[in-house]
């Protein structure tokens, strides 16, 4: 059995998330174990509640520092001494620095009771009261500098009812936070362990990473593109930033590492805005034959969905593993262009597929 990922938890208060977490890692095919539970206040109900369930607890007064940088540093102290892979904020209320955030990227996760980027930051029910919203729920997402900024995890949506007030609907949204929470995390826990790949959309922060996988991409498989190595080669990184930013992007991680990305992108013209293309599917070799192909392409068709009515997309002739995965996911073909694609002298044919939601 692979070894699991060991999860340090911050709280502030009681951490009824925390309870949530702890309960999932006591199954033992779960990818993740819970080694502390840290709080800056060492009154906090939730540091009983871990330590009466056989956790190493923590506590260490903010107030007690001069300075944030001081604070952060006996904290990951701690941090270090239980071996943490991966820290998870359960109502820990403490903005932490760009320096903590960039220390633990990829491995810092949090939750929080709004579908975002919507309704960012405190009071979120009472925020989606007053808009009229139809829909709210909680979204467990990486931590970067910005508040409430990070690349969503997963999310969990409940309706908003005729007469609903902020307790009632944060009543409802907590039941969906204990299920999605545990879900994530093990999410992430199975990634950075090699075993299951975590999938999300790529956001600006991920460009340096998406031009590396773009470049290999096109250098390793010439026959699967229409662009080229030598052209993209020439690119400015910011320029690689619009691309991750103006399209749907899915990234598949693997033990930390970008391994995979599928593009989709919906056509412009008023008379062919029902349409989409997935393009840009490439998955290094070393993370073949762990789902990662069919992970990324169910993302990508799962945001489509939301915004057109069929998708398009081109395979080489030739390409029989990427054609049985299309057929198998309810693309068909409905034609043959021929000489496509040449690439160093060679004419190639590709189907033509297409997959319609209706």
């Amino acid at each position: 059995m692979t070894a699991r990922q060991r999860v340090a938890i911050l709280i502030s208060g009681r951490g009824s998330n925390m309870s949530a977490l702890i309960a999932a890692a006591k199954a033992r095919d779960y990818p993740a174990e819970i080694v502390g539970v840290f709080s800056n206040d060492p009154g906090a109900p939730g540091l009983a509640i871990a330590a009466a369930d056989g956790i190493a607890t923590a506590a260490l007064a903010h107030r007690d520092y001069s300075s944030k940088a001081a604070f952060e540093a006996a904290m990951t102290a701690i941090f270090e001494g239980w071996q943490a892979d991966i820290v998870a904020l359960a109502g820990f209320m403490r903005l932490l620095s760009p320096e903590f955030c960039t220390r633990w990227a990829g491995r810092l996760i949090n939750i929080h009771p709004s579908l975002l980027p919507r309704h960012k930051g405190l009071h979120t029910h009472e925020q989606a009261l007053a808009d009229g919203a139809t829909e709210h729920g909680c979204t467990v997402h990486f931590v970067t500098p910005g508040m409430d900024e990070g690349p969503t995890i997963a999310q969990a949506s409940v309706p908003v009812l005729a007469g609903d007030t902020p307790d009632l609907l944060a009543a409802r949204v907590l039941v969906e936070e204990h299920k999605l929470y545990p879900r994530a995390l093990a999410m992430v826990a199975s990634s950075l362990a090699g075993t299951a790949p975590l999938v999300r959309r790529l956001t600006a922060a991920d460009t340096a990473a998406y031009r590396d996988i773009r470049l290999e991409a096109l250098r390793n498989a010439p026959t699967a593109f229409g662009a080229s190595h030598e052209t993209e080669s020439t690119r400015e990184l910011a320029a690689f930033e619009d691309t991750v930013t103006r399209n749907y992007i899915a990234g598949a991680w693997l033990g930390g590492a970008l391994v995979g990305t599928a593009g989709f992108h919906r056509l412009d013209a008023t008379k062919v805005a029902h349409r989409g293309n997935i393009w840009g599917v490439y998955v290094r070799p070393e993370a073949r034959g762990h789902g990662v192909a069919r992970a990324l392409i169910a993302d990508a068709l799962a945001f489509a969905r939301t915004q057109v009515e069929q998708v398009h997309l081109c395979v080489v002739t030739d390409n029989a593993p990427a054609l049985r995965l299309y057929e198998h996911l309810g693309f068909v073909s409905y034609g043959i262009e021929p000489r496509s694609l040449l690439v160093d002298g060679r004419y190639l044919d590709e189907h033509m597929m297409v997959l319609r939601f209706d």
